[in-house]
């Protein structure tokens, strides 16, 4: 920087000075906002990931009640076939018991 004899800082100097911390502001500022931008497109990502975590327990738990569903329909089957052979044992013998009795009373005369 120059003085003049008067042991002033001449008008053009001051000027560029001037615009330099202009301009160092301005970047600051820039700088500043890039970063606000930044952090908020990571909050951004952090959300989506969130909704994403959130989507995939809930297709999870879709899914459990599915095979619970399933599991519960089978034991339904199995109970149903279950009581299906039961009945045709007892109408079995049913059927077979007369035939067993006439067998009996025949073999004894």
């Amino acid at each position: 920087m120059e003085l003049t004899s008067t042991g002033r800082v001449p008008r053009q100097s001051s000027l560029f000075l001037s615009l330099s911390l202009s301009l160092s502001l301005s970047l600051s500022l820039s700088l500043s906002l890039s970063l606000s931008l930044s952090l908020s497109l990571s909050l951004s990502l952090s959300l989506s990931l969130s909704l994403s975590l959130s989507l995939s327990l809930s297709l999870s738990l879709s899914l459990s009640l599915s095979l619970s569903l399933s599991l519960s329909l089978s034991l339904s089957l199995s109970l149903s076939l279950s009581l299906s052979l039961s009945l045709s044992l007892s109408l079995s013998l049913s059927l077979c018991l007369p035939l067993t009795k006439e067998h009996c009373e025949a073999q004894r005369f």
